[in-house]
This record gives structure tokens, C-alpha cells and sequence, in this order.
């Protein structure tokens, strides 16, 4: 019986890749060349177990072919009708044999049914494992996953109709009660009046319509009087069969004083700075003497960003009272410098580039020494040990031409 199931291995391997295709939609999808091949080894390993009583080859195989098929959802009935698809076409090429009474056939027949329960039992042990495995990764997914939200810094509870199912350990701290004392108790109730009935209505809002929860703002009422800031959202889960609104709830006490700290520091940065201005406009007055002659008495050190501020002031006030003569006093500054000279005769140069003559008053010998240090040309400029021969100057019209 063996030869005559050799000589039409070929045919016995078209019928199988048949009658696949018509039993499974999975194996139309597959392309005949890729599939074809498949079939014929399966067939010939099925004759060698008949041949040789030895199913270790043809079983390693079938396991293989389930571990490449479950990457496509194969099922587990569909895996079992590989198995009678290789029956049926056994038993149609040796049904006319065993119509006649050939005693191989029936030997081949009882030989093929035992390959067959063996084939079953392969599949069905696959499936077990592949479900064994699944139901030990979820088990260990949900471990980790409730070890993650145990240790949670964030305040978690799970919600059914507005009542606390579940919440972890930062969530009951911040609710001022141990987690067992919290179940069956409404997280609304806990916040603080005024806020309870808009919060309400999303939560519910959330459970009834399986939409998430937005990001809000409110504050719970501990037991003991303190009210806590927190920003609350949430999103539909499935729980314990039923549906529910699982609520992170964060601490944001600390996040609102930093806030408060940068807005007062902010505030305090605007102050620092107004005053500064103010200071700079104090410390640099322009007095208008009328008859076209203004002066700026400076007092206190002068800095580059100081200097910048006389030049400015001076400029304008030079155009706002249409002034010929303008003088620097510096009677004021405890120093000056090269570096304040330079920054002085600046200003003083700009005021030529108006046509203004200027005059500078208060000047001592350090001063004096500071201004030929710079290797500066004095042409316009007139200066006077003091302020007030620096007005006669000005207001009689006595200028010495550089």
C-alpha cells in the first residue's frame, strides 16, 4: 500500500493544497507557488510515518507550520482543519481499497488515524501553551501596571457613579484617609464647595459618554481643614466588568508657589527696574535757564550705560528748549576717570553736531588730567573750575574759542 501511496504523493499533495483552500479563506490568500511546496512535504512526511511508524518528523513539522500561521490569526479551529483536511484526502485515495477488503489499506487506515490524533493533540497542546503564556504576560501587565499606580506620586482612583472603587496610597494621603476607609465615598464631596457640582457633571459626563476628562483645576477639603490645590484628569477604563472613570489627581501646591515666586520676583525685576529709571532721570536733571541755555548737573559715578542715559538726556532737552549753550556739571561726580572723560566728551560732541556750545563746569585737577588723557581735541568746548562761573560764562556770551 505504501508504493501505491508513493506513486501519488503528487496528486495526494494537489488534493490537500485543495481542499486547504476550500476549508480555510486564510490559505486562498496565500500565493499556490509559496503554498504548493508546502503541501508536498507534508504529504510525503505523512507517508514516511506510515512507512516507518515514526511521527517525530511529521509532528516537529506541524508545529512549525502552526507557529508561522498564528503570526496570521490562525484559530484553533482553523488549526484543527489542517488535520481533517489531510483525512479527507487519505480516506477518498483509499476508500476504493477499502471497499474491496485490502487488508493493507485497512492496516494503512488505523496507522493514518492514530498520526491523526497525535496531529490533534499537537494543536490543541500549541493552543494551551500559546493561552498559558498570554494569561501570564496579562497577569504580569496588570502587576506591573497596579505596582505602577501603587507607587505613583500622582493621586489615582477609579470612579463608578461619582464613587471611589479604587484609590492608591498618594491619593488617600492627599484625601486625609487610609485607602480602605475611601471606598464607596464620592471624590465630589471631597472638593471644596462651589466647585463640586461643575466637577460632578464631567465626571459623570465622562462614565456615562466614554469620553475623557479634560485637565481642570480645583482644591480638596482634608478632614482636618487644609485645602488642597490640585489639577485633575481622566479617562473611561473597563472595571471589574463594568465601566468606569479612572481620575489622576496632582498636587500642585508646590508648582502654584513657584509661580508665585516667579511672578512676585517678575514684579519685583519691573520695580528694580522703574526705579533704576527713576533714579537715572533724579541723577540726571536738565534744567532750562532760559535765553537757549540749559544745564545737566550729574551726581553720583557714572557708568556706560549712565553715560548713555546723559547723552540722551542732553539731546533731547537741546531740542525740546531750542538751546545754544549747554552745560556739564560734574561738581557731583566723586570721580572722574579716562573712561568718564571720554564717555563726557562724547556727549559733548554730539551736542556740536547741533550747533550747541558746551561747557563743561565743576571740573577739578583729576578731572583735568582724565580729559587731556584722552588726546582729545577741545574745539567747542569750553570749561570752568565751577558751576557757577560756568553760568556767568554761559549767560554773558565770554566763550573761549578752541
Amino acid at each position: 500500500m505504501i508504493p501505491l501511496l508513493r506513486e501519488h504523493q503528487p496528486a495526494l499533495g494537489d488534493a490537500l493544497l485543495l481542499g486547504l483552500r476550500e476549508r480555510l479563506p486564510m490559505y486562498r490568500a496565500i500565493p499556490e507557488e509559496e503554498l504548493r511546496p508546502r503541501a508536498h512535504k507534508f504529504v510525503e512526511l505523512f507517508i514516511d510515518a506510515l512507512h516507518s511508524h515514526s511521527d517525530e518528523q511529521i509532528l516537529a513539522v506541524a508545529r512549525a507550520n502552526l507557529e508561522r500561521r498564528i503570526q496570521r490569526v490562525l484559530n484553533v479551529d482553523d488549526a484543527v482543519q489542517l488535520t481533517a483536511a489531510l483525512r479527507r484526502v487519505f480516506l477518498e485515495f483509499l476508500r476504493p481499497a477499502l471497499e474491496k477488503g485490502v487488508k493493507d489499506a485497512v492496516g494503512v487506515l488505523f496507522l493514518a488515524e492514530a498520526i491523526y490524533e497525535k496531529l490533534d493533540r499537537v494543536t490543541m497542546r500549541f493552543y494551551v501553551e500559546k493561552l498559558e503564556a498570554t494569561h501570564a504576560a496579562l497577569v504580569e501587565s496588570e502587576d506591573r501596571h497596579r505596582s505602577l499606580v501603587e507607587l505613583s506620586p500622582d493621586g489615582v482612583a477609579v470612579l463608578r457613579e461619582g464613587r471611589i472603587a479604587y484609590v492608591n496610597p498618594t491619593g488617600a494621603r492627599m484625601l486625609g484617609a487610609q485607602p480602605g476607609d475611601l471606598a464607596g465615598a464620592s471624590l465630589v464631596d471631597r472638593l471644596v464647595p462651589g466647585q463640586r457640582e461643575a466637577a460632578g457633571a464631567r465626571l459623570l459626563a465622562a462614565e456615562q459618554g466614554r469620553t475623557p476628562v479634560e485637565r481642570f483645576e480645583a482644591a480638596l477639603a482634608r478632614p482636618d481643614g487644609e485645602r488642597v490645590p490640585v489639577e485633575l484628569l481622566g479617562t473611561p477604563v473597563p472595571f471589574e466588568g463594568g465601566h468606569a472613570v479612572q481620575i489622576v489627581f496632582r498636587d500642585i501646591a508646590e508648582r502654584r508657589q513657584a509661580e508665585a515666586i516667579r511672578e512676585l520676583s517678575l514684579l519685583q525685576e519691573q520695580t528694580i527696574r522703574a526705579q533704576e529709571h527713576a533714579l537715572r532721570a533724579l541723577s540726571t536733571p536738565l534744567i532750562p535757564l532760559g535765553d537757549g541755555v540749559v544745564v545737566v548737573p550729574l551726581i553720583g559715578a557714572i557708568d556706560d550705560v549712565r553715560a548713555d542715559h546723559i547723552r540722551s538726556v542732553l539731546l533731547n532737552g537741546i531740542v525740546i528748549h531750542d538751546a545754544r549753550v549747554a552745560i556739564l556739571d560734574v561738581t557731583g561726580v566723586p570721580s572722574v576717570d579716562q573712561r568718564v572723560a571720554e564717555a563726557l566728551l562724547g556727549a559733548a560732541k554730539a551736542a556740536r553736531l547741533l550747533d550747541v556750545r558746551v561747557i563743561f563746569s565743576g571740573i577739578k585737577p583729576r578731572a583735568a588730567q582724565a580729559f587731556v588723557e584722552t588726546g582729545a581735541r577741545f574745539c567747542g568746548v569750553v570749561t570752568k573750575a565751577t558751576l557757577k562761573d560756568g553760568l556767568a560764562c554761559a549767560l554773558q556770551g565770554a566763550w573761549e574759542r578752541g
